[in-house]
């Protein structure tokens, strides 16, 4: 359950599954396929690092509530209105390929980040998207530890160790990855 959009008091109902779902692949997932799609053209590789960072972060959600979900053919819209389900095990792999994919852009020399105004999160700042990049990862690989898997393992022995050894996670609150919903400090917030 990823949220609501009123004081319910997290009364969860049947309809909650369906608006996370709705919510996931009829909102987030268009618009971050759009904004990837629109950086990539305009070789703009900070914005498509971004994106694909916030596509993975979509992805995690999903996978994590319902086990398996729609990624290989998950965002091919008006090309496949009944898309396969992909195991977790799949969609956890393709989530850290993103993330792995989206480092790479975030790590261009020179490269553009997206405005201070237009970026809610880190207001530009390209360190502090590396570094929730890798908290994700470094999340995910502590969920996926247990799995019996040999490319997982594989990335938890040698990616763990190093984020952890490098720090090259969230440290600082103020590195934190939330939204601000404006610029008071009130209870909504």
């Amino acid at each position: 359950y990823t949220y609501d959009q009123s004081i319910t008091r997290y009364s969860i109902s049947t309809n909650s599954a369906v608006t996370s779902w709705d919510d996931i692949y009829l909102e987030a997932l268009p618009d971050v396929n759009l904004y990837i799609k629109t950086a990539e053209e305009q070789e703009l590789p900070g914005y498509a690092g971004v994106g694909k960072i916030l596509k993975a972060y979509i992805y995690s959600i999903a996978v994590d509530m319902y086990g398996e979900a729609p990624f290989t053919q998950g965002t091919q819209f008006t090309e496949n209105l009944s898309p396969e389900f992909d195991g977790g095990l799949a969609v956890y792999k393709g989530v850290f390929e993103l993330i792995d994919r989206g480092l790479e852009d975030l790590q261009v020399e020179g490269a553009a980040m997206p405005a201070t105004t237009s970026d809610y999160f880190f207001a530009g700042d390209k360190a502090k998207w590396i570094r929730a990049a890798y908290s994700l990862k470094m999340k995910l690989l502590i969920q996926v530890k247990d799995l019996a898997d040999a490319e997982l393992q594989q990335r938890v022995a040698t990616e763990l160790p190093d984020i952890l050894a490098n720090q090259r996670y969230i440290i600082s609150s103020s590195d934190d990855w939330e939204f601000k919903l404006g610029t008071t400090n009130n209870p909504h917030n």
